[in-house]
């Protein structure tokens, strides 16, 4: 069993502290950051849990449980992605079966890499355990791509299931495997034990110590500075990011190819800096911060349906079953008309308020109090 306390040296940080060795003592005294996406996908997690488990019970997998589907991120496409994950691990359990009749499924299993990693653990979404081979498989419920190659969450999740089974399971090869449904991506890295260990042993044991130390040199990079808490105040990322202020905002036209050419890359760090930049200030403003000049508006939101289970039922009674299908609000109401369409949903459709939004004061959109925030927010 993994240790209780707190890894800061997570799996799922791991492509940070690996590559950045400083940034773990500078995130160390920092808040958690969360995000509707990262709720999102532990819903998504917690829905696979619970299909895994009933499928290791034996029994038939399901759909999500009556609290699951309570959640405001719970919607039918969840339940979709869920199953094609699903789907994909009973292939990958049969292929293992095939082998080796007693391969073992297990969902969310605890796990420790500590020999190389002190206090590492983590969680694995899934494994498959057989004689000889096995399978670390984990879910992602996100649309940017990551690939399996070369990653380190994985492989330290496959670290500790080698500690942990290795004297029960003599297995020599891995399988890692990494499935986005919602990217229509699957990817794979195949490795032996030994070429495992020798990674381990040489590269994450001695970078770990260092990232205990906080030693080491700040390595800014679009991997590693995306989850940083510490980004904000990172002065190696700001002198990374703004390395096009060499250019002084020439127009295109004036740059020369070479120029272009190493601007062009270079791009994307510039605009995601602005871009965190913008959002560390308006949380600051949300908690209470006011910047002189500026203020806090509400922006603009998109209606949505609440339920969509009962607006479709609702809806196939009156229209047939196909046109739920076009999801869009627009669409549903030019066929049925925008005045029949919220008679007939009703409550149904709400309008959120919008995101808080930090402008300049002369801005046209009414400011809003931060007291007034904490009260509805």
């Amino acid at each position: 069993m993994p240790p209780k306390k707190h890894s800061n040296l997570g799996p799922s940080s791991a492509h940070r502290w690996l590559l950045c060795t400083p940034s773990v003592m500078r995130e160390a005294d920092l808040p958690d950051e969360t995000s509707v996406n990262a709720e999102e996908g532990t819903l998504a997690h917690a829905l696979v849990e619970v299909k895994l488990n009933r499928i290791i019970a034996g029994k038939r997998r399901g759909m999500a449980t009556a609290a699951q589907k309570k959640d405001p991120l719970y919607n039918k496409a969840m339940e979709d992605h869920t199953d094609n994950y699903c789907d994909t691990v009973e292939e990958l359990l049969a292929t293992a079966r095939r082998a080796c009749p007693d391969a073992m499924l297990a969902s969310e299993m605890g796990v420790s890499y500590d020999r190389w990693v002190p206090g590492g653990h983590g969680t694995t979404d899934t494994v498959i355990i057989a004689d000889g081979e096995c399978y670390v498989i984990d879910f992602k419920y996100g649309r940017h791509v990551v690939e399996a190659e070369d990653n380190p969450q994985l492989r330290l999740y496959a670290l500790g299931v080698y500690e942990a089974f290795s004297a029960l399971y003599a297995f020599k090869n891995l399988h890692l495997y990494i499935i986005q449904p919602r990217a229509d991506g699957i990817t794979s890295e195949d490795l032996t034990i030994d070429a495992l260990l020798s990674w381990a042993e040489e590269y994450v044991k001695p970078r770990a110590e260092m990232a205990l130390k906080g030693a080491g040199e700040a390595v800014p990079g679009e991997k590693q500075c995306r989850y940083c808490k510490a980004r904000f105040q990172c002065p190696e990322r700001m002198r990374y990011a703004t390395e096009l202020m060499q250019y002084e905002f020439k127009e295109p036209e004036l740059l020369t190819d070479a120029q272009l050419a190493d601007i062009y890359p270079k791009a994307e760090r510039l605009t995601s800096w602005v871009n965190d930049v913008k959002d560390f200030m308006t949380r600051r403003a949300v908690s209470g911060y006011e910047y002189p000049g500026m203020k806090l508006v509400r922006g603009r939101s998109i209606r949505k349906i609440v339920d969509e289970t009962k607006a479709e039922a609702l809806l196939e009674e009156d229209y047939g079953t196909s046109i739920y299908r076009l999801k869009s609000l627009t669409d549903l109401e030019d066929i049925v008309g925008k005045k029949q369409l919220a008679e007939r949903l009703g409550d149904l459709i709400v309008k959120p308020e919008g995101k808080l939004t930090l402008v300049m004061a002369d801005d046209k959109r009414q400011a809003v109090s931060v007291a007034e925030t904490m009260f509805n927010d």
